[in-house]
């Protein structure tokens, strides 16, 4: 056998390595009487490997040690990273490793732990998202020991449909008064939206709250009274009035309010940034400040707002950012809650 000068220990993220130096020049010769080779410190003058079993042994235990196992980095979507979806990033390390904190282009992620040494942050594409998009983590150990991770995510194009509709002037036309409203609710859903609190109260995968057609898309450009309105900003779900909308996910109530446009509205607040929003209620369910679980009643489907019928709209926030929240329901989250992950 021959033992190289210098043994390179730790890979993975932090592409960081720990040199030993071992005491050894190169192998020497093969000695009958004991059936190892020596090794020479000076040249011609050879030394039995058996006297330095001690030192080698050492020097394996401390490789052993050094050589953990480095943390591993995903980025799961429902197929490829689209515009307007949600995408999950994970981040497997060892036992008590400490919450990374990181980047995806512009957008701080916001990490929680699902599992011992398992954690998980969501991060959004924006509509007009196009090229690619940077992942930039910093990760440590649970003694400290840092590494850090760059990826480049690959934006896939999307194409988004286009809608026409004949509706009542009142559908398109609004007054001051109207508008007046209207820009008042969308202050106060920022400053909902602005909000961080923990990611405790995601307890598994995303459900949809209401069994249904869809009937308008996200993204959707719709035109009505051949007037361009704004892109749909959540999706439609058809169903009779008074059925049962359950929450997606388990949250507390931010907003319990007849707002201009979703007429009342539902808001939960799932924690690290992200929301969900539940419009078009007839009938709304639960209070302010309650916290609810996944597939709690909220409301009834109603018709109130800005509706020509009766339908759930559905939305989902990140942040800033208005999501598709099909793609929140496209995401296992539970496998990675498990002891030993699905990839």
């Amino acid at each position: 056998m021959r033992f190289m000068e210098q043994i390179e220990l730790g890979h993975g993220a932090s592409d960081k390595k720990c040199i030993l130096i071992l005491p050894i020049c190169g192998a020497g010769p093969l000695d009958s009487r004991v059936g190892m080779p020596y090794t020479s410190f000076v040249p011609g003058k050879f030394v039995n490997l058996k006297r330095l079993m001690p030192v080698m042994t050492l020097v394996l235990i401390l490789s052993g040690w050094l050589a953990a196992e480095p943390p591993e980095v995903f980025v799961k979507a429902r197929s490829g990273a689209l515009p307007s979806d949600m995408l999950l990033v994970v981040v497997r390390h060892e036992d008590n490793a400490r919450p990374p904190v990181g980047r995806f282009g512009a957008q701080p992620l916001c990490f929680w732990r699902v599992a011992s040494g398992t954690f998980l942050s969501f991060a959004g594409l924006e509509q007009r998202a196009s090229g690619t998009r940077s992942l930039e983590l910093e990760m440590w150990g649970a003694d400290g020991a840092p590494a850090s991770w760059d990826q480049e995510v690959v934006i896939e194009p999307r194409k988004f449909p286009v809608q026409r509709l004949r509706v009542a002037p009142r559908y398109v036309e609004f007054s001051q008064e109207d508008e007046d409203r209207a820009a008042d609710d969308v202050d106060r859903l920022h400053d909902i939206y602005a909000r961080r609190t923990p990611g405790d109260f995601i307890s598994g995968n995303f459900r949809v709250p209401l069994k249904g057609r869809i009937s308008a898309e996200f993204g959707m450009h719709r035109v009505f009274n051949n007037v361009p309105m704004s892109p749909h900003g959540g999706v439609d779900i058809a169903g009779r009035q008074g059925a049962m909308v359950a929450a997606a996910q388990g949250g507390i109530v931010a907003l319990a309010d007849d707002l201009f446009l979703t007429g009342n509205t539902v808001v939960l607040d799932h924690g690290c940034g992200l929301f969900t929003l539940y419009g078009h209620l007839s009938t709304i369910l639960v209070p302010v400040g309650a916290v609810v679980r996944r597939g709690e009643i909220l409301g009834l489907v109603g018709a109130t707002g800005r509706a020509t019928g009766p339908h759930l709209h559905w939305g989902a926030r990140l942040g800033k950012l208005s999501l598709d929240p099909q793609s929140l329901t496209a995401l296992n989250l539970e496998a990675w809650m498990r002891p030993e992950p699905d990839q």
